[in-house]
């Protein structure tokens, strides 16, 4: 692409791991080791982060918001079971922590009932997160997508800084991956996904 001509700066490639996202990036140093730096290459998560930094404001987090790991997230949903289950209820954190991601991968908002004790959970989990400036891994696909869908400035200007988008291990996309994938080339179809049909 940039023998051809293209910004390098109007490349993005993004991979899953941040050992891959290392490796990419000394390879595309090898290639073109004086326009490197000028491509962003990195995780799905820390393209999220970059998304996010500059327009958390948008949907009620400061800029400055916290990444809860995954200690921190479990210690925050054993706390939010013991506020909103009864005594005769019981919830193992570890399950409510992977239904809660499996939701947030798909898109799913918490409800806004509280009928059942996970969604009672979800909904709690997420409130606390945002009274905390917190979010946790899953949040940074989930809000980066709410930004792109419900914020036309936001989308244009990415869709106008990332013309060209390669996907590196795409046989390990999750929905949201996906759709900020999507949503992201759109504008310019301009689009190279690489995986294993194997996996």
């Amino acid at each position: 692409l940039v023998s051809t001509g293209v910004d390098p700066a109007k490349i993005l490639a993004v991979t899953f791991t941040n050992k891959a996202a290392r490796e990419m990036k000394e390879r595309i140093k090898g290639m073109i080791d004086d326009k490197a730096s000028e491509i962003t290459a990195c995780t799905f998560h820390a393209l999220c982060v970059r998304i996010l930094r500059a327009d958390a404001d948008k949907i009620g987090y400061k800029n400055n918001f916290t990444i809860f790991d995954e200690g921190d997230q479990l210690g925050l949903i054993k706390k939010v079971i013991n506020r909103v289950t009864a005594k005769d209820e019981k919830l193992d954190p570890g399950l409510a922590k992977n239904l809660i991601s499996k939701a947030k991968n798909n898109g799913w908002s918490a409800p806004q009932d509280d009928e059942t004790v996970i969604g009672a959970v979800y909904a709690r989990y997420n409130r606390d997160l945002l009274s905390l400036n917190a979010m946790d891994f899953d949040d940074l696909l989930y809000f980066t997508n709410v930004l792109l869908n419900n914020f036309p400035d936001v989308l244009h200007y990415y869709q106008q800084k990332f013309k060209y988008i390669l996907v590196d291990e795409y046989q390990d996309t999750n929905y949201a991956q996906y759709l900020i994938v999507k949503k992201l080339a759109a504008a310019y179809e301009n689009i190279c996904v690489v995986g294993d049909d194997a996996q």
